[in-house]
Order: structure tokens, then sequence, then C-alpha cells
């Protein structure tokens, strides 16, 4: 925008003239393509997101499976 505006939100539609963005209380924002100086956007990555989660737990799992690994190999001698 010319006068610095930064809006958050979705993109909601896309035309020729306009980008509408909603917002997360609810209010679509209608804003014309010539008045936009910058735009970033975001992409929604499932396997990152989902990869990191499972690894994460699989990682958690697997030191603990160790610990009572070596528990037992220490309680097994004695």
């Amino acid at each position: 925008m010319v006068d610095g505006t930064k809006y958050n939100g979705r993109l909601f539609i896309k035309d020729e003239q306009n980008l509408y963005i909603s917002t997360r209380d609810g209010k679509t924002l209608k804003i014309p393509k010539e008045g936009i100086n910058e735009l970033k956007t975001k992409e929604f990555n499932v396997l990152k997101t989902f990869g990191f989660t499972v690894g994460y737990i699989a990682l958690v799992g697997l030191g603990g499976y160790g610990i009572y690994s070596f528990l037992a190999a220490i309680a097994s001698t004695g």
C-alpha cells in the first residue's frame, strides 16, 4: 500500500483488479492490486509438519527404549 499498511490473512479470492483477504476475525478485506507494493506468502507443507512431529516422537521413543535396555542390562548383571 502507498501508506505502508500491512494486512495479515488468507487469500480468499483474486480477480483482475482486486485481492480479497480473509482475516482471523472473519472480515473480508478488498485490496486493489495497483495499491500493493510487496506481497509475502507462506505455503503449508504437510510433509514438513508431520515429518518433524513423527521424527520427534520416534526419537523420544527410541531414547526411552535405549534407557530401558540399559537399565535392564544393569539389573540382570547384579
